[in-house]
Formats: C-alpha cells, sequence, structure tokens
C-alpha cells in the first residue's frame, strides 16, 4: 500500500513539474491498421475501428470521391497502380497524393483538416442516419460496407451484430455529402448513371465529389480513406490520425 501511494505521489508531482516547465500536451491518435480492414473485390469491405479511449478523440471519418471511367473491371479487386490509371489518371494521382499519409511506418507527412477538402473528397454519410453518432463514434464499431453488382441496388453499411428500429440488422444506405458548397446531382445515392457524368461542372459547384474522365464515361467507381478525428485542446483545432485506405469499389448502375 506504502509503494503504491508514493508511486502515485511521484506521478502527480511529475506531472505538476511538467505542467510548470509549459511542455505542450502531446495529442496523437492511432491509425486504423491495415489488419482491420479486409476487401472482398470491389464490391465489399469489413471495417473493424476500437475505440478510442483519448479524450480528445471524438470518433472516425471516412472520406471519398468518385470517378468516372470508361473502363470496366469487372468485380477484381483493384490493387495495382496500372488499374488506377485505366480508371481514371485522377485516382491514381489522388492516390500517390495520400501514400505519404497512409504510410504507417512515416511520420514525415501528418493530415490536417485541408488534406482531403483540397483534393475534393467529402466525409461519406448515410440516409436517415447520423453517421458520426450511429456508427463512427469513439466506441469503435465493426461494419461491412457493400456495392452491389447488381443494377438499381442501393450501395450499403452494414452492422451484423446491431439491431435496427425495424427488427433487423442495422442497414443503412450510404450518401454523397450534403455540402453547402456543391450540388449533388441526379441524387445522393451511389450509383453511375450518364447524368452523373453529365451534369458535373466543377465551374458551377456542381457534382464536386465526381471528377470526369476525357476518355468516355461508361463506369463509376469510388475511392474511400478512413481517419481518426479529435480536439486539440490547445489551440481548439482538429486533430486527425493517418488515414488508411479502405478500397476503391465499383458502383452499381442506377437501372
Amino acid at each position: 500500500m506504502i509503494k503504491t501511494g508514493l508511486t502515485r505521489l511521484l506521478l502527480f508531482f511529475s506531472l505538476l513539474y511538467f505542467s510548470a516547465c509549459g511542455i505542450d500536451t502531446i495529442y496523437y491518435l492511432p491509425q486504423v491498421s491495415e489488419g482491420s480492414i479486409n476487401t472482398t473485390f470491389n464490391t465489399d469491405a469489413t471495417v473493424s475501428l476500437r475505440s478510442l479511449s483519448e479524450v480528445y478523440a471524438s470518433g472516425y471519418r471516412i472520406y471519398y470521391r468518385i470517378y468516372i471511367s470508361n473502363h470496366d473491371t469487372g468485380a477484381a479487386e483493384i490493387l495495382l497502380e496500372s488499374q488506377r490509371r485505366d480508371i481514371n489518371i485522377y485516382l491514381n494521382n489522388d492516390f500517390t497524393a495520400f501514400y505519404p499519409y497512409t504510410d504507417p511506418i512515416s511520420y514525415s507527412s501528418l493530415p490536417d483538416s485541408n488534406t482531403f477538402n483540397n483534393r475534393n473528397y467529402y466525409e461519406l454519410e448515410l440516409e436517415d442516419a447520423d453517421i458520426s453518432d450511429e456508427v463512427l463514434s469513439k466506441n469503435g464499431v465493426s461494419f461491412r460496407l457493400s456495392f452491389p453488382l447488381r443494377s438499381g441496388e442501393h450501395p450499403r453499411l452494414v452492422i451484423p451484430d446491431r439491431i435496427g428500429t425495424d427488427g433487423e440488422e442495422y442497414t443503412r444506405y450510404l450518401f454523397r455529402n450534403n455540402a453547402s458548397s456543391t450540388t449533388m446531382l441526379p441524387d445522393r445515392y451511389f450509383f453511375y448513371s450518364t447524368d452523373l457524368d453529365v451534369e458535373t461542372n466543377h465551374t458551377f459547384s456542381i457534382n464536386n465529389d465526381v471528377i470526369r474522365n476525357s476518355a468516355g464515361s461508361d463506369h463509376a467507381y469510388v475511392s474511400m480513406y478512413v481517419v481518426a478525428v479529435g480536439f486539440n485542446m490547445t489551440n481548439f483545432t482538429s486533430i486527425f490520425s493517418k488515414p488508411t485506405h479502405i478500397g476503391i469499389f465499383k458502383l452499381p448502375n442506377m437501372n
């Protein structure tokens, strides 16, 4: 008991010492490990997010961007540079730009609030649900992202071990971000249609989350990253972990 009390007392005075010396708090959030993400072809991914114990952590975010393409990969998993280039050159450019941030053994590049925004990546949303509260909170969760091959079948997020209000497993359709700075056409669902390509016009802030393809338009793909987020209580700014690439998924046709 005396030894335990002495240890606590020493820890208390150590904290007082460092506080008195003005040493800044180091804000750090762990990167989601690559082993926590398992993809199946370019249609499904299972993501396991651990609970965040840091008092300054608020949860997680998923960022996405949609790429128009004339290339059909079928259901093949998209892992190679040549595959990314075949889909859309901007897909490979973005992937390359993000790589220093995602590399788990390098801390020379750390993300901030502009890292994704500057490349027109937007936060994923859900239909009829607050994704931050219901899925991506700091409590942790395991879920599945599903992009069906069948036309007209909605891409969705599923939490297998959670029961929804309808008595079935928790399922919500994926929604494109409803940012005030852009108009989403033809709607907010993750489908490919010729309208998705034709309506995209960044000059008029239409479909800023979509990048067109000069080679043609027959398909669309989405690339997604997950990152832990929090709040710097010293300078009141957002903090981010290193992001992790979830995968590249082919969007089903609208009909």
